[in-house]
């Protein structure tokens, strides 16, 4: 199946419906301009993949420890300044380095 369609056709509607999600979650009554609304599902996006990102090192450190990982706020923000910091990273490397299109 996979060789003989595309995959960005297969999926488009599972990816629409999986965006239309953050939409209706910032503005569940439709009260926002199209732009705001997609400016703040963006956001709640990137929010969805940071827990999802936090969750995943969460359970290597358990894994690796052979324990439960209790982190608190302070171990939060620092993973989540961790993780911003790398997508910034690889966004520039991305972009050839200077933040300019390659």
């Amino acid at each position: 199946m996979h060789a003989k369609h595309d995959a960005r056709k297969t999926t488009a509607n599972a990816r629409a419906a999986f965006l239309a999600r953050f939409e209706a979650e910032v503005d569940p009554d439709g009260t926002l301009s199209p732009e705001e609304r997609r400016r703040r599902a963006e956001h709640a996006r990137s929010a969805y993949f940071t827990r999802l990102a936090l969750a995943a090192v969460k359970a290597r450190r358990q894994r690796r420890d052979g324990g439960v990982v209790a982190m608190g706020g302070e171990d939060l923000q620092g993973l989540v300044e961790e993780v911003t910091a790398r997508r910034v990273t690889q966004g520039l490397a991305a972009e050839g380095g200077d933040g300019s299109a390659a």
